[in-house]
C-alpha cells in the first residue's frame, strides 16, 4: 500500500507556485516600466523628460575630475585667441558646458563656462577649417549625448559629455547646418542640412531624411510647450505638427535666419529677410519680422545681417547680429530686444568706425585682449552665435581672433580666451595668461642662452610673443610685420634680440611652403625685450625671413623664402653669400652655428612648385678657405625606388658633441612614405632613414641627457592621415618611440626643453599655441 503524501509537501509547491507568479508578474511589470521610462524608449510617444539637477552635477564633478587629470600631462602657455574660432556653443541641459572650434583643426572643451578650456585629441575628432561651414555642437536632452560634424561632414558622437567621439552612419551627401534637440525626448535628434531635416529616433544610431522638406536650412525652433516644429528655408518659414514626420508651409517669405521663443504660452517667431533696401551700403542685410502668439508677422525697422537668435524657453529676448561680409566690421553688431521685438538696443559693436580715432567698444562693457589692444579690433563678424537655449541671459559669438560671451543680455561681453595678469588697465604691452584656448600658430620657441628667464616664440599673424617669468606670462611683440619665424641672441646683452620677419604666414604648412618671391620681411633688432624694434636691412634686402643666427664675433646670416642667404658682419653692410648654392630660387629654412668654432651650416629646401633641385637639397657647411657652400650630401639611402627623398626638407640638428647630422623632409611632392628622419655619422657621406615620419619640422636634442633626441611634426592637413606627432630617440636616433602624452599629436611644430626645469619640455603648434608637458 503506497504511503500518503504529507501535507507539508503540498503546501511548500503552492508556496513555490505563488513565488513563481509574483516573481513573473513583478518581472512583467518591471519590465513594462524599464520600456516605458525615458532611458529606453525610442518611440514618439514618450513622456516628458526631467533631468535631475542632481545627476547634472553628479556629472560634471565627474567631467572635471577628468579634465584636471587631463590637464596634469601639460600645461597650455601664452596669451589666448589670435586666430580664427567658429562654432561656440553652449549646453542647454549642463550650463558649464561650452565648446569652440578652430580654423586649425582643433576643437576645444570647456567645463567652467570658458575659465579654462581643454582642446579634444585630435585622435577622437577634429574641427573643420571651412568656418563658414563647419557646425556648432548639438546636445542631446539627456545632458550627456552630444553631436558634431567637422566642416559640415562626417559627424560624429559622444556619450560623455565631449570627451571622446565615435563616427556615426550618416549620409555625406549633405552638409549638416546645425542640430536640434527637444528637451523632452532624450533620443531624437534632429539635423538640419543643406538639403532639409534628418531625424534620428534611436540617438544617432539611425537617420531619416524628411521627406516634405528640401534647400538649405536657415533657423528651426521647437516649441518646448507644444512641441510644435518651425523649419526655416530660403523660401519661407514650414510647420510640423506630428514631431516632425511631415511639414507643411506656414509662412511664405525670403528669409536669411530664423529663431524662435516661448514661454508660459506667449510664443514669439522672428526672422531677417532680404531687402536689400534695410542697408543702402551693402546687399548682406535685411529687415527683422516679428510674429506674437501666431498672429500676423510685422516688419520692424530693426536691421540684420547672419544670424537672428533666441532661446527656446524665452518669448521676450531676441539678438540680432551683423553679416561678416558688411563692411568697417560692423558684421560683430549685436542688437538685443527684451520686449519681444518692439525695440532694439545695441549691446556689442567691437569697433566704430564712424567716430575718429576708430574706438573699440569702452572697456567697462568688454574684457580686452592682448590681441585687440596689440593688434587690432579687425573682426568682420561671427562665423557663428549662439544663444544658450535653454537661458536667455547667455549668447557668444565666434570670429577672426575673438570669442566674446555675455552672461548678462549683452551689458558686459567676455573674453573667455584669455587671462589678464598685469596692472590695470588693459593696454599694449601689457602680460597674459593662457585659458587654454590657444589657436595661434608657434614654429619656435627659443630661450636667451644666458637668461634662462626670458624666452621668445615666432608666431603667425601676431608676430610673436615674449615671456620674462619663464613661461607663465607672455606679451605680444610686434617689429611691424605679420610673422616672426626665427630669433637670435647675444649672449652677453640679455635686452638684444633679433627677430627675422616677413608678411606671409604659415611657412612650412600648404601653399605656405611655395616660393614667396615677392613677400617682404626684414630682420629687426630691439633692445628693449621687443618693446621698440630697429630694421637693420634696407630696400635691397626687402624679402621674407625663415632663418636667423648669429655667431661669436656678431655676424648675423639671414635665411630668406627665396633669395637664399644673406651675411652682416658687425661693422659691415648686408650682402648676399649665395656662393655654392645651386643658381635660381633658394629657400634657407634654418641656420645652425656650431658654439665651439663658429662653423656655420644651413638647411636648402625644395624649390616648391618647381621641384627642379631635388638633387641639391640638404645640409650646407661654409668653407671660410674656399668662400663658398659645400654641400653635406653623399649618399642618400632611399627607402624605395619609386619616390626620390629630400624634395622638401624642413629642418635638420647636429650633434657637436657626437657629430652625429639629422634631417627631417616632409611630403611635399606627393613622395609617399618615403620622408622622415635620416641619420650620418659621417659628416653627410651617408644618410640613412631611421623613422618614417610623414611632416617632420624640428629636430632636437635634449642637453641634459647626451643620447635623447627630439622629433616632431604633423600628420595630413586634416589630422587624418599619415605618421606624426610626438617621437624621441633614446639611442642618439637609432630607434624611436612614441610620445603619446602631448593630447594633440596632429600639428605639432617644434619642442624646446625647459631651461629652468630638467623634467619639462615645451611643445609649439600650427593653430595651437605652446603647452609645457612633462618630458616622457
Amino acid at each position: 500500500m503506497p504511503k500518503k503524501t504529507p501535507l507539508i509537501v503540498y503546501v511548500s509547491f503552492a508556496l513555490f507556485i505563488i513565488t513563481l507568479i509574483i516573481f513573473f508578474l513583478f518581472y512583467t511589470m518591471n519590465k513594462y516600466t524599464i520600456k516605458q521610462s525615458p532611458l529606453y524608449n525610442n518611440n514618439e510617444t514618450e513622456k516628458e523628460y526631467n533631468i535631475s539637477k542632481d545627476t547634472i552635477f553628479e556629472d560634471q564633478i565627474i567631467n572635471n575630475s577628468i579634465n584636471r587629470s587631463m590637464n596634469k600631462s601639460f600645461f597650455p602657455l601664452g596669451i589666448g585667441g589670435g586666430g580664427a574660432m567658429s562654432g561656440f556653443s553652449m549646453s542647454p541641459y549642463q550650463q558649464n558646458l561650452w565648446f569652440v572650434g578652430t580654423d586649425m583643426g582643433t576643437l576645444f572643451r570647456s567645463t567652467d563656462q570658458g575659465d579654462s578650456w581643454v582642446p579634444i585629441s585630435d585622435l577622437q575628432t577634429t574641427y573643420g577649417n571651412d568656418l563658414e561651414n563647419s557646425a556648432p555642437i548639438g546636445f542631446s536632452a539627456d545632458g550627456k549625448t552630444l553631436f558634431h560634424a567637422p566642416n559640415g561632414i562626417n559627424p560624429v558622437k559622444s556619450n560623455d559629455s565631449g570627451i571622446t567621439w565615435n563616427s556615426i552612419d550618416f549620409n555625406n551627401d549633405v552638409r549638416i547646418r546645425y542640430w536640434i534637440s527637444d528637451n523632452s525626448y532624450q533620443n531624437i535628434i534632429f539635423a538640419a542640412t543643406n538639403n532639409g531635416l534628418f531625424k534620428t529616433l534611436d540617438a544617432g544610431i539611425t537617420w531619416k531624411h524628411i521627406p516634405s522638406l528640401s534647400g538649405d536650412s536657415y533657423g528651426t525652433f521647437i516649441d518646448p510647450e507644444s512641441h510644435i516644429i518651425y523649419h526655416a528655408t530660403a523660401d519661407g518659414i514650414y510647420v510640423s505638427l506630428d514631431n516632425g514626420e511631415s511639414f507643411s508651409l506656414f509662412h511664405a517669405a525670403d528669409i536669411r535666419w530664423f529663431a524662435g521663443g516661448s514661454k508660459n504660452g506667449k510664443i514669439t517667431l522672428a526672422y531677417i529677410d532680404k531687402n536689400t533696401l534695410a542697408c543702402s551700403w551693402h546687399s548682406a542685410c535685411g529687415f527683422v519680422w516679428i510674429q506674437h502668439d501666431l498672429g500676423e508677422f510685422t516688419q520692424t525697422h530693426q536691421v540684420g545681417g547672419k544670424q537672428i537668435a533666441m532661446a527656446e524657453n524665452n518669448a521676450d529676448v531676441i539678438y540680432v547680429v551683423g553679416d561678416r561680409s558688411w563692411p568697417n566690421a560692423y558684421g560683430t553688431k549685436v542688437f538685443v530686444s527684451e520686449d519681444r521685438g518692439k525695440s532694439f538696443t545695441l549691446k556689442f559693436n567691437q569697433l566704430d568706425w564712424d567716430v575718429i580715432p576708430f574706438q573699440a567698444w569702452t572697456q567697462d562693457r568688454l574684457d580686452y585682449s592682448a590681441v585687440g589692444v596689440d593688434i587690432g579690433w579687425w573682426d568682420t563678424g561671427y562665423y557663428w552665435f549662439s544663444v544658450n537655449q535653454r537661458n536667455a541671459s547667455m549668447a557668444g559669438g565666434s570670429g577672426n581672433f575673438f570669442l566674446h560671451v555675455t552672461k548678462d543680455l549683452g551689458n558686459h561681453w567676455l573674453s573667455p580666451f584669455t587671462q589678464f595678469a598685469d596692472t590695470l588697465p588693459r593696454t599694449k604691452a601689457k602680460k597674459w595668461k593662457s585659458t587654454g584656448l590657444e589657436v595661434t600658430s608657434i614654429r619656435y620657441l627659443k630661450f636667451h642662452p644666458t637668461h634662462s628667464k626670458l624666452g621668445y616664440a615666432t608666431a603667425a599673424d601676431i608676430s610673436g610673443l615674449v615671456t620674462e617669468d619663464g613661461g607663465d606670462s607672455w606679451r605680444i611683440i610686434s617689429p611691424g610685420y605679420n610673422s616672426i619665424y626665427d630669433f637670435t641672441f647675444d649672449p652677453k646683452d640679455g635686452t638684444l634680440v633679433y627677430a627675422a620677419t616677413g608678411t606671409q604666414h604659415d611657412w612650412p604648412h600648404g601653399g605656405a611652403a611655395d616660393l614667396l618671391l615677392n613677400g617682404e620681411g626684414a630682420i629687426m633688432e630691439s633692445h628693449d625685450h621687443g618693446l621698440s624694434w630697429n630694421k637693420t636691412t634696407n630696400e635691397k634686402f626687402n624679402t621674407q625671413y625663415l632663418s636667423l643666427a648669429r655667431d661669436s664675433l656678431g655676424t648675423l646670416y639671414a635665411g630668406t623664402q627665396g633669395k637664399g642667404i644673406a651675411r652682416k658682419k658687425l661693422a659691415g653692410e648686408w650682402e648676399w653669400i649665395n656662393q655654392g648654392l645651386p643658381i635660381g630660387d633658394k629657400i634657407i629654412p634654418q641656420i645652425e652655428i656650431n658654439p665651439k668654432n663658429d662653423d656655420i651650416y644651413l638647411l636648402l629646401t625644395g624649390d616648391k612648385p618647381q621641384f627642379t633641385n631635388q638633387k641639391e637639397t640638404g645640409i650646407y657647411k661654409w668653407s671660410p678657405d674656399k668662400k663658398r657652400w659645400i654641400l653635406l650630401r653623399g649618399t642618400v639611402y632611399a627607402v624605395t625606388p619609386n619616390y626620390l627623398p629630400w624634395y622638401y626638407p624642413t629642418t635638420f640638428a647636429i650633434d657637436f658633441e657626437n657629430n652625429i647630422f639629422y634631417l627631417g623632409d616632409i611630403e611635399n611632392n606627393g613622395q609617399w612614405l618615403a620622408t622622415g628622419i635620416w641619420r650620418s655619422d659621417d659628416e653627410g657621406k651617408n644618410w640613412y632613414r631611421t623613422l618614417q615620419f610623414t611632416f617632420p619640422y624640428h629636430i632636437t636634442f635634449d642637453h641634459n641627457n647626451s643620447s635623447r633626441v627630439y622629433a616632431t611634426g604633423g600628420y595630413t592637413v586634416d589630422g587624418t592621415w599619415g605618421n606624426g606627432g610626438s617621437y624621441y630617440s633614446d639611442d642618439l636616433g637609432l630607434t624611436w618611440k612614441k610620445n603619446n602624452e602631448p593630447i594633440k599629436q596632429s600639428n605639432l611644430n617644434s619642442v624646446t626643453l625647459d631651461p629652468n626645469n630638467p623634467d619639462k619640455i615645451f611643445y609649439t603648434y600650427f593653430g595651437g599655441g605652446m603647452t609645457k608637458n612633462e618630458k616622457p
